[in-house]
């Protein structure tokens, strides 16, 4: 717990500090904006509040943002631009992970759950007995992760 409040400590104080770079350049907002991200995300898997907030899904929404402010500041580094469909790709998982989450009553991606679910979907595969939602929620993830991965690989192209 100690460890947790010393790097939510420094990770919002970096923020605050590089507050004024905001009045620069393209590339400090950006940067600012991956710090930003990055702590919101990080101060949501903070036990306390998650806990107060209730709403376990809202960390990997975090981080689906987190991600596409990291690869946008990844652009403005090496010149390239965000392309509409990374920002349509971005849209869509946040939408299908609350549509997904609101129409199942709640999905709990947290790592220990997440590998039973995955063992609970597989085995259903197996029997044929798999919920729909269990295997959109499962496949979305997966393109997701693979989709994400592409963009990152194809950042300094034009």
């Amino acid at each position: 717990m100690t460890f947790d409040v010393g790097l939510l400590a420094f990770l919002w104080g970096a923020t605050v500090a590089r507050l004024p770079t905001l009045l620069r350049d393209r590339r400090q907002q950006a940067m600012w904006a991956t710090l930003f991200a990055g702590t919101l995300t990080e101060t949501s898997t903070f036990p306390p509040l998650a806990r107060a907030i209730d709403w376990p899904i809202l960390t990997h929404l975090l981080g689906a943002i987190s991600a596409f402010v990291l690869l946008r500041f990844l652009a403005l580094l090496s010149g390239a631009r965000v392309r509409p469909w990374q920002v349509a790709l971005t849209v869509a998982v946040v939408v299908t992970l609350v549509t997904l989450d609101l129409t199942t009553g709640g999905i709990d991606p947290s790592s220990g759950d997440a590998v039973e679910q995955a063992r609970a979907m597989t085995n259903g595969l197996a029997s044929g007995h798999a919920s729909a939602l269990a295997s959109t929620h499962w496949a979305s993830t997966s393109c997701a992760i693979a989709s994400l991965a592409e963009t990152a690989g194809g950042v300094g192209e034009e």
